[in-house]
């Protein structure tokens, strides 16, 4: 049960530890994962494929409707479940006198609250620079490669997680940024590649800025500052 202490829940009467909240979730992520799995394969190893092959990426871009028909309910849950437990692995590891003060859940709780804040804004302020740069016909495409990039980088983020949780090998996260990293570098030549001709260098380096550099650099800015 939990107490009531003051106006806040005390989540440290749960008895669970942290070694099983973070298993919790990432079993929740594996179900809902394997839900659509089951139910739109196809799409979704579309979606997994088209960050690397050209092909797939034509094909998703022509299936107008490939949101709106509800088969990828489950998965964008999948992949904000995943990060935060990242991020508490390493804070964890890196700087554990910030998890004295903070019980697992809440502090998941908080990440992912956060999470989901920042990829809307990201949401947001894209539709806004598609429409002031008039290339709206490149929303599509460069949105499903985000997407894409999220579910591979959620795929090898739930992996290390695993790996790291049961043998303490926290050196593998060197090998899973590296990956991390040549998707980000993929995902951002893919967008170069496929801009409309609307779009010059200029404004493609400002939607970049904005978008792949600014938010991240802010992110860490308020981690120093705590």
């Amino acid at each position: 049960m939990w107490q009531l202490g003051g106006n806040e829940f005390d989540f440290s009467a749960i008895p669970i530890s942290n070694s099983h909240w973070t298993m919790f979730i990432l079993l929740l992520a594996l179900l809902l994962t394997t839900l659509v799995t089951v139910f739109s394969r196809h799409k979704f190893l579309l979606l997994l494929k088209s960050l690397f092959s050209k092909r797939a990426f034509s094909q998703l871009t022509k299936e107008i409707r490939f949101f709106s028909e509800g088969s990828f309910d489950f998965i964008f849950p999948a992949v904000f479940l995943t990060f935060p437990v990242c991020v508490i692995q390493l804070m964890q590891h890196l700087a554990p006198n910030i998890m004295l003060d903070y019980h697992y859940f809440k502090c998941f709780v908080l990440i992912f609250l956060a999470i989901i804040a920042l990829f809307a804004a990201k949401y947001l302020i894209s539709i806004f620079l598609f429409k002031i740069f008039d290339c709206e016909d490149n929303k599509i495409p460069f949105l499903f490669l985000d997407y894409s990039y999220l579910c591979n980088t959620a795929i090898v983020l739930w992996t290390s997680i695993l790996i790291v949780e049961f043998t303490g090998f926290f050196n593998l996260y060197w090998g899973t940024l590296s990956i991390i990293v040549t998707l980000y570098v993929l995902k951002t030549y893919k967008k170069f590649l496929f801009k409309s001709s609307k779009v010059n260098l200029l404004q493609f380096f400002l939607y970049f800025c904005t978008l792949e550099i600014l938010p991240y650099l802010i992110c860490i800015k308020l981690v120093f500052i705590h």
